[in-house]
């Protein structure tokens, strides 16, 4: 069953994306920028970088290549006219790129479906934190430049120690983001009217009203609020307590800088209302919350080939995904298995830029044949990648069996509002 799922969710994405008109505008932000690129090395004269709208000849080492400007790393390869792939740039853009080892390992350590989506302005802090892990970092780097020095294509057969010091190096950040988990949660708790029973929401008051927050990659909650213990006396019925819209793993990555994910807070306001006892009935194991969910997974997997999914996009793609899951929507459902779901549909959509359809759909007339290549990168690691999105994805969004449905009680008297705390 779990193979049945995640394979419909490729042949779905496929047929989505192949499905779509061309004034469908699947690309939100198609402002391009021309960059000047410097590639190491007399040996890749002649050849090519490729960027996905477009390719360019070497020429005295330097060529200019068009790139998508928006706030998403944007990706190069040089290759030769067999689609070998012998370099790799993948970050902010900027006038002038430099292709050489060592952008060729960072591109390897962010092309993946854990950092794909990192934006502009926190991949100097991804690069940071990868190269604080010295032996694994090292080890990766030294594997690269033996296969650059050689000549050797980085998706070749010949690629099993960079491939191994790679999975390595991930593995070794799932673990720190695992561990961090333990004080993230802490630090979520000390700033939470309800402690450990609110979690993975923040929550605080102010005179008549009660806020609720989502935290890091926790998914939109469905919020009623009802007098006593009688869900017909309804406060508010069915409202929606958002999720962050930004990428969350920097945050399990560095605890100290999670305030920059938490989702939009959501008032309860009691003002005026009769004094006494309120419920606060809150679900994330429902429609909008698979939505949520899917719409994080598509949104993110354009944002590792640099492209920004707009409406569009989402609109005929997401509920695609949504009805893979069937009419039972259930994050603990063990037939589910979101982190290779995940997995797959990253790689699906990779894979999918190959398409002649696809591209002429993103008006994409580069000579861009890798995709497909690339994408083996994710099942080479498959290990390593999937070890880590289930140590920090799912611990926010599929693990969530004790916090799928959250009940929590304040009460209010005289313009004040104060948690009741459960024991």
């Amino acid at each position: 069953m779990k193979k049945f799922l995640t394979t419909f969710f490729v042949a779905a994405l496929a047929f989505a994306m192949q499905s779509c008109d061309k004034s469908d505008n699947l690309v939100m932000n198609t402002s391009e920028t021309t960059v000047t690129v410097t590639v190491e090395g007399s040996f890749f004269e002649g050849k090519q970088v490729q960027s996905i709208l477009e390719s360019a000849q070497i020429v005295n080492g330097q060529c200019q290549v068009r790139v998508f400007d928006n706030d998403l790393p944007q990706f190069l390869a040089v290759t030769d006219g067999d689609n070998h792939v012998y370099m790799l740039f993948r970050g902010p853009v900027t006038e002038n790129i430099t292709i050489n080892a060592t952008s060729t390992a960072q591109a390897l350590v962010t092309f993946n479906p854990l950092f794909g989506p990192v934006p502009n302005n926190e991949h100097a802090a991804l690069m940071t934190k990868a190269a604080s892990y010295t032996t694994q970092y090292n080890a990766l780097t030294g594997a690269v430049m033996t296969m650059v020095n050689n000549h050797y294509d980085l998706l070749g057969s010949g690629n099993g120690n960079m491939i191994s010091a790679l999975g390595n190096l991930l593995s070794a950040m799932a673990g720190d983001a695992y561990d961090e988990q333990t004080a993230l949660d802490q630090q979520i708790d000390n700033n939470s009217v309800y402690g450990h029973a609110s979690y993975p929401l923040m929550s605080w008051v102010n005179g008549g009203s009660l806020f609720l927050q989502t935290s890091a990659n926790c998914p939109t909650y469905t919020l009623s609020v009802y007098k006593g213990d009688n869900p017909e006396d309804l406060i508010y019925n069915e409202v929606s307590v958002k999720a962050s819209t930004k990428y969350g793993f920097m945050g399990y990555l560095n605890a100290t800088s999670v305030a920059t994910y938490y989702g939009e807070p959501f008032e309860v306001e009691l003002e005026g209302e009769d004094a006494g006892i309120y419920t606060l009935a809150l679900t994330c194991n429902d429609e909008s919350a698979l939505n949520d969910l899917c719409t994080r997974i598509v949104r993110y997997s354009a944002a590792t080939a640099g492209i920004e999914a707009n409406t569009a996009m989402l609109s005929i793609i997401v509920p695609i995904i949504m009805n893979a899951f069937g009419d039972n929507v259930d994050f603990t459902n063990t037939d589910i298995d979101l982190p290779n779901v995940i997995l797959r549909t990253y790689t699906g959509m990779i894979q999918q830029m190959d398409s002649q359809s696809i591209r002429a759909l993103l008006e994409i007339d580069g000579n861009w044949h890798i995709a497909s290549h690339l994408a083996t990168l994710y099942t080479q690691n498959a290990t390593q990648i999937d070890q880590t999105l289930r140590r920090v994805w799912t611990i926010a969004d599929a693990n969530l069996a004790q916090y799928r449905s959250i009940t929590l009680q304040a009460s209010y008297n005289n313009g004040v509002v104060a948690p009741v705390l459960q024991n």
